[in-house]
């Protein structure tokens, strides 16, 4: 039992330092509250300068897997900066529902051979 949470941890932390591929919503905020818990654990032990830095690439890359579940190219990360638009644009990740089938960014992650889904 313990073996298979560990690898799913791995499999967790691994998917977390790369931008390809696709997630979907659930699994976009369940990073998202990961990333931000890191950042807390790093203001309350003074780590934030070593910290950041490593969360905010991999917030990046966590909203470059969701825009490519939309369909979308990784670039438009370059939103996020502007004001309101950067507010539209968060909220469509954590409600749009994602591309139906494979797309040019990889299989669907609701289908298909996903060792975090699985629950044995």
């Amino acid at each position: 039992m313990k073996k298979i949470n560990l690898e799913i941890f791995k499999i967790f932390i691994i998917e977390l330092f790369t931008c390809k591929g696709r997630i979907g919503r659930a699994r976009y905020l369940i990073n998202f509250i990961f990333l931000f818990y890191m950042v807390g654990i790093s203001m309350e032990f003074d780590l934030l300068s070593i910290l950041y830095p490593v969360v905010f690439v991999l917030l990046i890359f966590n909203y470059i897997k969701r825009f490519h579940d939309l369909k979308y190219s990784g670039g438009m990360c370059f939103l996020l900066v502007i004001p309101i638009v950067n507010l539209i644009l968060l909220f469509d990740l954590f409600f749009w529902k994602g591309t139906q089938g494979p797309n040019k960014y990889g299989e669907d992650p609701l289908l298909g051979n996903n060792p975090l889904k699985q629950t044995t």
